[in-house]
């Protein structure tokens, strides 16, 4: 199976727990399938939904760090009014993110991408920094993690979150969450050997693709 892979870069990320509301704000250790989404919907420039393309991704980092973030606060009470409040906020370190796409358009999309790309809040900018037509073929055993896979995956255990695996967006209301379910975070590689995986040879490590 051909794709396209990109490896995406920045400095920082994060990407909010959904579990925690007020307080100390974690963050996931591999970002949300609506979060990869997005940011194809950005180097294409137009919403892309998970029965658009087939994708699957791989994401690293670095290192773990906290920080006081200064937020302001909307109040019911007057219109237009906010207080300021301090919080601390996780991020992780030097991401990098390789996605993987069926679409070869994609090609064009992440080397002339339409709007900035983000991997997490709106600070948090990175760069393409490869793009390459690979090869995916079906094997097992293979080394497979550092990404977040549907609940009934079978062979993998980790952290349970319930997420959104797409946004519906509409310019005039707030963005809608669509096929909420439960997901696993596999945060680090493991000898997968339960059914045959899409495996990247130059990589070494196996791929999910959602859509499959």
């Amino acid at each position: 199976m051909e794709v396209i892979r990109a490896k995406i870069t920045g400095v920082i990320s994060s990407f909010r727990d959904p579990k925690f509301v007020s307080g100390v704000q974690p963050t996931l250790e591999v970002p949300p399938p609506s979060t990869v989404l997005g940011l194809l919907s950005s180097a294409r420039g137009e919403i892309v939904k998970p029965s658009d393309v087939k994708f699957g991704y791989v994401f690293l980092y670095k290192d773990k760090g906290r920080d006081v973030e200064l937020i302001y606060e909307l109040t019911s009470k007057e219109r237009y009014k906010a207080k300021s409040n301090v919080v601390v906020r996780e991020f992780l370190t030097f991401p990098e993110l390789y996605i993987y796409v069926d679409d070869l358009a994609f090609e064009r999309y992440f080397r002339f991408p339409e709007f900035p790309l983000l991997l997490g809040r709106t600070q948090e900018l990175v760069k393409v920094e490869e793009v390459k037509k690979v090869k995916l073929e079906k094997t097992s055993p293979v080394m497979f993690g550092h990404t977040i896979v549907p609940f009934n995956f079978k062979g993998v255990a980790g952290p349970l979150v319930t997420l959104p695996l797409y946004f519906e967006y509409d310019l005039e209301k707030p963005r809608i969450r669509r096929q909420i379910q439960p997901f696993i975070i596999v945060k680090k590689f493991i000898k997968y050997s339960h059914q045959p995986m899409f495996y990247d040879e130059e990589k070494n490590w196996g791929v999910y693709l959602y859509g499959q």
